[in-house]
């Protein structure tokens, strides 16, 4: 369903009467948020004399496709948990056998391959005259002209965006070598003859328009270890920072030097500044956000940037792309995703089929205007494909009410627009029992201790952290 009327309806259900849905989100290029109805209750000794029919066991089923890598199949990476345990006792089942041995972990980091495979070409035919391709890294690189490498970038023009907020303080020496990396690859030579780089550094004082950041063009004059973090910002008024320092000069690739930052501060600002070339937050710390909001979500899908957690690996994307062609929608987990026109859907159906139109639907977003008839058509790719996107995420109702209020919201010109959360909702106070209204049933109460699951995912990458 669109993520506009997930959010709304899980909130309208958990306000009026706690008989939770489940909710699958996605909140980031490689984020996703899943929310669980509670662990009924076991039947209280009256319902049982009464023939009460109440279920008392719930399942939730997922499918996550996945590209084999080198070790496997990779497996979601837990980021964050709230009100969801699991001990020594809990059963994970992997094809019918009982896995153990990570009992402090959510899952293993990767299932194992039945047998050693060389990574292959996959393509398919989908509807609206779309062909997607994956293509190995290593195959393209063999057969390339002689002397072109995918990873080397030459010519362009970067914005540095500096975080200068106090929790930076702790990356301090990565600071130093993400910046030694890029006066060592060219970027501070003031040439473009290779690559080069201008840096503005963010204020955080009060977050004032008159604030005290500032542009250096030559990074060169930039001495890291003398800089004082201080304070809080947040991406969007770093971004509009920049805006105002910018001028007219034009960028190739924007890359915002931050840390995991905290996604429940920050608020979902619609007037933001508009990005005007592809804008990749790189995450220090090796630790990616728990969430972005959608503003900050948009900017990176539309202007086609991504997420990473070091700037070598969004310049080697950026050079593999570059490399490559246009027709190149990202570059992840050791393959190329290529979208071109194709004449007929393919009829036969593989399995890759989901993991194609999730592609497509990042080529699409790069080329959107807004408008309602174009998202309902890229809502219309996800529901065809049974995937969750930026636009579409999956809700599992429960009852007839809540298939009654669906069915109702469906029509809202607003229906692409998630509701903002501030972190101060009931979700995250599940033992306050004075949010609740009325007298409760029998089972709320236990409703209350419990309130919902929520976990937030990130997809398992390979060594080079970097999605689009």
């Amino acid at each position: 369903m669109c993520r506009k009327l997930s959010t709304k309806l899980f909130s309208q259900v958990r306000r009026v009467r706690p008989v939770d849905p489940a909710l699958l989100e996605q909140v980031g290029p490689r984020n996703y948020r899943l929310r669980a109805f509670p662990v009924p209750p076991p039947l209280y000794s009256w319902e049982k004399r009464n023939g009460s029919d109440r279920a008392t066991e719930m399942h939730l089923w997922l499918t996550y496709k996945v590209m084999r890598q080198e070790k496997g199949w990779p497996l979601p990476e837990l980021n964050e948990q709230r009100n969801i345990f699991w001990t020594n006792r809990t059963k994970r089942i992997r094809n019918g056998k009982v896995k153990r041995g990570f009992s402090d972990r959510w899952l293993e980091a990767f299932l194992p391959v039945d047998q050693p495979q060389q990574p292959m070409v996959h393509q398919v035919n989908l509807g609206d005259g779309y062909r997607i391709s994956a293509k190995p890294l290593d195959l393209l690189q063999k057969s390339a002209i002689r002397n072109t490498n995918l990873t080397k970038l030459e010519g362009k023009r970067f914005a540095v965006i500096l975080d200068s907020s106090r929790s930076m303080a702790a990356h301090k020496s990565q600071v130093k070598k993400t910046f030694t990396w890029l006066q060592q690859q060219g970027f501070a030579d003031q040439s473009l003859t290779n690559n080069d780089a201008d840096l503005y550094i963010t204020d955080a004082i009060d977050n004032k328009i008159d604030h005290q950041a500032k542009r250096i063009d030559d990074i060169s004059d930039f001495n890291p270890a003398q800089i004082t973090f201080y304070g809080s910002i947040q991406p969007e008024q770093m971004l509009q920072q920049f805006e105002q320092l910018r001028g007219n000069t034009a960028y190739d690739g924007i890359l915002l030097v931050t840390d995991q930052g905290s996604y429940e501060l920050s608020e979902d600002n619609k007037n933001v500044a508009v990005v005007a070339a592809p804008l990749w937050m790189v995450h220090l710390g090796n630790q990616l956000p728990s969430a972005y909001n959608d503003t900050i979500l948009k900017l990176i899908q539309n202007s086609g940037g991504g997420v990473s957690t070091d700037i070598q690996g969004v310049i080697q994307r950026m050079a593999t792309q570059e490399a490559l062609g246009s027709s190149v929608v990202s570059v992840a987990d050791g393959y190329a995703w290529f979208m071109e026109s194709a004449t007929a859907e393919s009829t036969t159906k593989t399995g890759f089929e989901p993991l194609a139109a999730r592609q497509l639907i990042l080529g699409l977003s790069g080329n959107l205007n807004g408008s309602l008839e174009e998202l309902d058509r890229i809502h219309g790719i996800a529901k065809t494909y049974e995937i969750v996107s930026p636009y579409s995420s999956m809700i599992v109702l429960v009852n007839d009410e809540q298939r009654k209020m669906l069915k109702e919201a469906e029509a809202s010109s607003d229906r692409f627009d998630r509701e903002v959360e501030t972190g101060e909702e009931q979700l995250n106070q599940p033992s306050n029992p004075f949010s609740v209204s009325g007298v409760p049933e029998p089972e709320v109460w236990m409703l209350i201790l419990i309130s919902a699951i929520a976990l937030l995912i990130i997809s398992r990458r390979q060594k080079i952290t970097v999605d689009g």
